[in-house]
């Protein structure tokens, strides 16, 4: 068997807060672990494309390394352990060697931070995840949601340990809501309508309605009762303003923004030159305006802060 709560050889899910604090009662034990690289991906199988950190962490002992998954879900804040097996450095790069069930999920890496260093160490890591859930409090589709929890976590990380980022491919990603099939040209439609299709009833709704239904209905479908779904969606909040008001009132925002101020004036991020975003030829995309975008950074900044302030 391999470091308990780490090295592990069957899958294991642990809450964050919980993970922290088994790792610091054995500290030792995880003197030698360090994080080796940080990437934000997105899960392309997922019905609402699930925002999560994957870690990859070295033994420098044994030099065997494995992953693991950090991630908001609606009911908890949660590393996945025992995905990967263990195995040294080189053998990561054989995919034949893998035992990842590729089936589960379809990772697209949107930002990886390479730690060269080894001054991030597991148990640095498991202490931001914890934080992030203290401040995070219950989860948001809208607000704190996945993507809420991946960015702030990833930010502190890079603020406070400074590795070299890279940004991937699909890169603008990150954060985006739907994508939607386009119209077709007037001429096709009518082909297929004739051939294929038929009118059907619809209701046209504000698109802030269609997307908490899609939310709601996400939230139902993972939930293990009905009741459980209906206490999530209630304790819910399904809009943005909500909780950046709840931020800019904080008597300590400002200070909170000072802190993530200090530490990205120390820090190297990807050089971001093509600001469009990749999308197939048929779909547009949804995305916030630039007012909500604003927002959100305002929220990332202020709760990373607090992230860093807390360390």
């Amino acid at each position: 068997m391999g470091t308990p709560n780490l090295f592990e050889n069957n899958e294991k899910t642990i809450q964050t807060e919980e993970w922290h604090s088994l790792l610091s009662q054995s500290a030792d034990d995880y003197e030698n672990c360090v994080v080796k690289t940080i990437t934000h991906v997105r899960d392309l199988r997922s019905l609402v494309v699930h925002e999560y950190l994957q870690a990859i962490i070295e033994d420098l002992e044994t030099g065997e390394r494995t992953r693991l998954i950090a991630e908001r879900q609606t009911g908890q804040d949660q590393v996945i352990l025992g995905r990967w097996r263990s195995k040294k450095p080189f053998s990561l790069l054989s995919s034949s060697s893998s035992s990842r069930d590729f089936s589960k999920d379809l990772s697209l890496p949107l930002f990886s931070i390479k730690f060269d260093s080894n001054n991030l160490k597991v148990l640095d890591l498991a202490r931001i995840l914890s934080e992030t859930t203290k401040i995070g409090g219950n989860y948001s589709p809208y607000a704190k949601n996945c993507y809420w929890f991946a960015i702030t976590a990833y930010k502190a990380l890079q603020l406070k340990f400074s590795g070299a980022e890279e940004r991937w491919y699909f890169w603008k990603w990150r954060g985006k809501l739907i994508f939607f099939k386009k119209s077709a040209e007037a001429n096709e439609f009518h082909e297929e309508r004739d051939s294929r299709m038929q009118w059907a009833p619809g209701k046209p709704v504000p698109t802030w309605e269609f997307l908490e239904e899609v939310y709601k209905s996400t939230i139902r479908l993972q939930a293990d009762s009905s009741e459980e779904a209906e206490e999530n969606i209630e304790s819910s909040d399904l809009g943005l303003d909500e909780l950046y008001n709840e931020v800019n009132q904080s008597s300590e925002v400002s200070r909170f923004i000072e802190v993530y101020n200090e530490y990205k004036d120390n820090a190297t991020e990807a050089e971001h030159t093509d600001e469009s975003v990749i999308v197939p030829e048929d779909f547009q995309l949804l995305e916030p305006t630039q007012g909500e975008a604003e927002k959100i950074d305002f929220v990332t900044q202020a709760m990373v802060g607090e992230v860093l302030a807390n360390l």
